[in-house]
């Protein structure tokens, strides 16, 4: 009796999508010249939570396991930002309605695709090379939410700057006056559960600023 021919894995225009995303964010990731990439390796050492350290994390990746391999789990890794895309819609449609899904949203959820240790990867199940399987897509979407939601603060302060002091850049401009840029007043906001308005308030306040006329709304 013949055996039957096995059928071919098949996808979802969704899922190819997904995968398209994220072999394109790795690639934006992992290639440059030699110059940009020990350009990347000094700033790693200096902050190794920096997006310098994420890059180069993908770079050696991808000098270990080779572009095809990288470019075959960008199946598994759009799959799995999928599953993160709809924790986090599930109650909100409009949750990343603000941002691009291949240039913010798939590169955000990428930052997160790490094994238990920390360090990049791209394996899920028993296929595990290079640093042990992914982390649960419900552990990464807390992360990104987290992320998305001071995104979203952010700019509602900036639009808040605009319309109270006709100033925009106050937010901004604040957290690179000081001493420590990482010190931000914001950020405290923004952890503190104060309304970017009454923050907003304060900030334009505290340096004296001449409240914007109602052409400026």
């Amino acid at each position: 009796m013949a055996r039957k021919k096995k059928e071919p894995e098949t996808y979802t225009a969704l899922q190819v999508e997904a995968a398209l995303c994220v072999w394109e964010c790795l690639n934006e990731w992992t290639l440059g010249t030699e110059a940009q990439v020990a350009k990347l390796e000094k700033a790693a050492k200096k902050d190794p939570h920096s997006m310098a350290a994420i890059r180069v994390e993908w770079i050696e990746m991808r000098e270990q396991c080779g572009s095809a391999e990288m470019r075959s789990q960008s199946i598994v890794l759009g799959l799995w930002c999928l599953e993160i895309y709809d924790i986090l819609t599930v109650n909100d449609e409009e949750f990343f309605s603000y941002w691009s899904y291949d240039w913010e949203v798939i590169p955000a959820m990428l930052k997160h695709a790490v094994c238990k240790d920390g360090k990049a990867s791209m394996y899920r199940g028993d296929y595990i090379y290079t640093g042990g399987g992914l982390i649960d897509a419900h552990s990464a979407a807390q992360l990104v939410a987290q992320e998305f939601a001071w995104l979203r603060y952010e700019d509602d302060c900036k639009s808040q700057a605009r319309q109270q002091w006709a100033y925009e850049e106050l937010v901004t401009d604040d957290r690179e006056s000081r001493d420590d840029p990482s010190d931000s007043r914001m950020l405290s906001a923004f952890e503190q559960g104060e309304a970017p308005p009454a923050f907003v308030k304060w900030l334009g306040e505290k340096y004296d600023l001449t409240p914007a006329g109602p052409g400026f709304r």
